[in-house]
């Protein structure tokens, strides 16, 4: 709690301080001036005096007329005041450290956005970005009747994700999943028992609704599904595998905590495995 607290209070003294070397750089005409409130691994979070343009370019330095250890490219910014840019960086000078504080220069000219409307725009929400690693636990209810009836209805599934990409609102993903339906039926005295194991290799595409954290999106993705299936009856059994290809696509809700519900489809061809998921998930 005490670490948030600093950090909070250090990104408002940063914003703050832009503030009054924006009121120099107004005054005589200066290079655009701001200053680091927060950092992750790929982008920086700049406190500014007015909004910045797309596309902007800052020199990162530790103090003023210092040596320039990176360059930050503004991605978007805040359209009300504080005005925060987030920028994504590459190192000039791969020993050095970028510390919140940090002072971040541009010209003028480059750099203000004098427009009334700033299209593209969206509020950016300090603090780092999600883990790519996710986690989803769920039910999976079969759509052919036999199976639900050898089985059962609902089946619990998880599925790990890992994300390998991300361009605006689009989002490519690699997920390794697990699924288990295991019962019995009884028809004329005889009892038959199945057990269904499958295990999914998919690349998903995800498409959110919009570039927030937080939204609604969909999802599509296909891949790589093993199947098994063993079925013992009267003392007979019979087992059979086979690694065939599937596909998965649905709708989902994010939080911006990394938080999610998700309502999918699946088939899988040469087998009787397709259905409907529910599952809730969580970043770790």
């Amino acid at each position: 709690m005490c670490t948030r607290m600093m950090v909070f209070l250090v990104s408002l003294g940063a914003i703050a301080c832009s503030y009054g070397l924006a009121c120099a750089d107004l005054a005589n005409d200066q290079p655009f001036r701001g200053l680091v409130v927060d950092r992750t691994e790929k982008f920086l979070w700049l406190g500014l005096p007015t909004p910045a343009k797309k596309g902007a370019v800052f020199d990162i330095m530790v103090v003023p007329g210092s040596k320039v250890i990176a360059r930050a490219v503004v991605s978007d910014c805040t359209v009300d005041s504080p005005y925060v840019a987030r920028a994504k960086f590459v190192m000039e000078d791969p020993s050095a450290f970028i510390p919140v504080g940090a002072y971040a220069e541009a010209s003028y000219s480059e750099a203000i956005d004098d427009r009334d409307v700033s299209e593209g725009y969206e509020s950016i929400r300090l603090g780092s970005e999600k883990s790519p690693w996710s986690l989803k636990v769920g039910i999976f209810y079969p759509d052919d009747k036999a199976v639900r009836d050898e089985t059962r209805a609902l089946w619990p599934t998880v599925e790990v994700s890992y994300r390998l990409a991300r361009r605006d609102e689009c989002i490519l993903e690699a997920g390794l999943g697990y699924y288990q339906g295991k019962g019995s039926l009884v028809s004329d005295d005889l009892e038959t028992k199945r057990d269904i194991r499958v295990l999914p290799f998919t690349l998903n595409v995800r498409v959110k609704n919009g570039k927030d954290r937080d939204g609604s999106y969909a999802r599509v993705g296909v891949g790589a599904y093993y199947v098994r299936d063993k079925v013992s009856a009267g003392g007979a059994e019979d087992k059979s595998s086979v690694v065939t290809f599937g596909w998965q696509a649905g709708l989902g809700y994010e939080s911006r905590r990394g938080r999610s519900v998700e309502l999918k489809y699946t088939d899988v061809s040469r087998t009787d495995f397709r259905g409907f998921v529910l599952s809730f998930g969580a970043k770790f």
